[in-house]
């Protein structure tokens, strides 16, 4: 049960029932296989990411020891290993807003940032093209496609 804060209390509450129940609906509806309101074309990564996405938020409004155990049990599932990438700009920006809260555990912080460190300094078509000068509006996307989810920024 999450903690409430008074002027808040109903709407946290709704929205720590609605975390426990994305990806379960099979089990209220047999037949609808993983359907859910609004959200008809998630897969299983991005319902794991709506609910880490919620915790983070969550967690930051009542510090409840259940959201930043979910957050801290699946961060390293939220972008792959090799990314960012441009796919992944909205997980990556909660992995990073996850890391400036207070109470987070300091191995967690220190893997998320030095992963995207690493990583974006290390693909040749992030930072580097943007330190070399090699994008003349300094905003490098690589594939231009018809992406849905997409939030290039």
């Amino acid at each position: 049960m999450p903690t409430f804060i008074p002027a808040h209390g109903r709407t946290l509450h709704v929205a720590g029932v609605c975390i426990n129940r994305i990806g379960k609906d099979d089990t209220r509806h047999p037949g609808s296989r993983g359907l859910a309101a609004g959200q008809q074309e998630m897969d299983g990564a991005q319902r794991l990411f709506a609910k880490f996405e919620a915790a983070v938020y969550l967690y930051e409004l009542t510090g409840d020891a259940i959201y930043k155990s979910f957050v801290e049990s699946n961060y390293t599932s939220i972008v792959p290993s090799y990314g960012p990438t441009q796919w992944d700009t909205d997980r990556q920006e909660a992995l990073l807003y996850y890391t400036r809260l207070q109470g987070i555990l300091a191995q967690v912080k220190s893997a998320i940032l030095t992963k995207f460190v690493a990583n974006v300094t290390r693909n040749a078509d992030q930072l580097p093209m943007v330190t070399y000068n090699k994008d003349p509006y300094r905003s490098p996307i690589k594939d231009y496609t018809w992406q849905r989810y997409c939030h290039c920024s």
